[in-house]
């Protein structure tokens, strides 16, 4: 546990800061579990006398200094590794993935295949497919219309193959995050429904609740205005 004294600690440049101003409630910390206390409350247990000054105003350190590396971007790859990790996990210690996964498995209409190097296509699926395969929903804020979408005058190109380049960020992203979870299919509102069919817009919003409760995993995109800024971040 953590003191909340610490949130002054993230908004300061000084290398030195008082934690606590009486030694009852150092030692009620120490005795609450607070990491950093008790990490103090050690090292002046196991101080030598004599390394205090002679000084009574000199200030002295008993505790090493150490830091603590982090990631400069969320698309490094111990960043993906952790969400490859947590997503292997989820049928292990989800209840409710457990569940999803001992039902019968949903097919959406279609899909996007992912599954070679630098192109993805678009793939059909009957409603009584026997084994449906796992895929990723993306979940964004369209802000404005994606340059590329699914019409019925691409559609027939879309099921040869499109190249990933020709994508908006967000989608190449996705595409990048579903690779690395080892999913080959992904669902994508803007490519796996026809946008200027209204009969197939009516079929298929029926069926989206089911879409997203029934994919492997969703990928949703809250830091970004639209699908042409994409998924990952820098650190501040």
């Amino acid at each position: 546990m953590l003191q909340p004294r610490l949130e002054a600690v993230e908004n300061s440049l000084h290398t030195d800061f008082q934690h606590h101003s009486t030694f009852s409630s150092f030692k009620q910390a120490v005795e609450g579990g607070c990491f950093i206390c008790t990490k103090l409350w050690d090292s002046v247990e196991d101080a030598s006398i004599d390394g205090w000054s002679n000084e009574p105003d000199e200030k002295s350190s008993m505790l090493e200094e150490c830091s603590i590396g982090f990631e400069t971007s969320t698309s490094s790859e111990k960043v993906l590794q952790l969400a490859y990790e947590w997503y292997e996990a989820r049928s292990d210690s989800h209840e409710s993935c457990q569940r999803l996964r001992s039902s019968p498995k949903f097919a959406p209409s279609r899909l996007i295949d992912i599954s070679s190097g630098d192109d993805w296509k678009l793939c059909l699926y009957p409603r009584d497919i026997l084994d449906p395969p796992d895929y990723m929903t993306l979940s964004y804020r369209w802000a404005k219309s994606p340059s590329v979408v699914l019409l019925n005058s691409n559609l027939e190109d879309f099921r040869r193959g499109a190249p990933i380049s020709r994508l908006l960020k967000t989608f190449r992203e996705a595409i990048t995050v579903a690779r690395r979870l080892s999913i080959k299919y992904l669902w994508i509102d803007s490519l796996c429904i026809i946008q200027d069919s209204t009969e197939d817009w009516a079929r298929e919003s029926l069926q989206m609740h089911q879409v997203y409760a029934n994919s492997a995993c969703t990928i949703s995109v809250t830091a970004s205005e639209g699908p042409d800024e994409g998924l990952f971040r820098k650190a501040p």
